[in-house]
């Protein structure tokens, strides 16, 4: 529904905005800051995670010099699905860094809810963490 500006001037009034605009109330500001402490959370926990995450490499250790039996870890191939299940990891926590903060932008100058949106991305690096574990456990049997 639009509305002209009044007095038939074709702008509004400085100190007035326009109906379909009116200023954020306080708890839609506290609102955008609060997602915002949550994806700098998610944002720094990722990051430790992602750099954390090439330590499990020691699960090999046990290997020794032999490669002809063991856990799959110890064989070329499963060095292959390490490094996979690692840069899965990467790409799902970087994707729910970037989605996060893209969607809580979006959703900030849009008026819709922001909130949903750490969590969001908090789903998509635990599916990434739980990924890497459930990798570790096939490949170290």
């Amino acid at each position: 529904m639009a509305t002209t500006p009044p007095s038939g001037s074709g702008a509004w009034p400085v100190d007035e905005p326009p109906p379909d605009r009116q200023p954020p109330t306080a708890a839609r500001i506290v609102e955008v800051v609060v997602a915002g402490v949550l994806w700098v959370g998610l944002a720094l926990g990722s990051l430790l995670v992602g750099a954390l995450a090439p330590l499990t490499a020691m699960a090999s250790d046990g290997c020794g010099g032999s490669s002809d039996g063991g856990a799959l870890i110890c064989r070329p191939e499963g060095s292959l699905l390490f490094f996979g299940g690692l840069g899965l990891l990467w790409v799902l926590l970087l994707v729910a860094v970037l989605l996060s903060a893209f969607r809580i932008v979006r959703a900030a100058t849009s008026g819709r809810p922001v909130w949903p949106w750490p969590f969001v991305g908090l789903g998509i690096a635990l599916l990434g963490v739980v990924l890497m574990v459930l990798d570790l456990a096939v490949i170290t049997r």
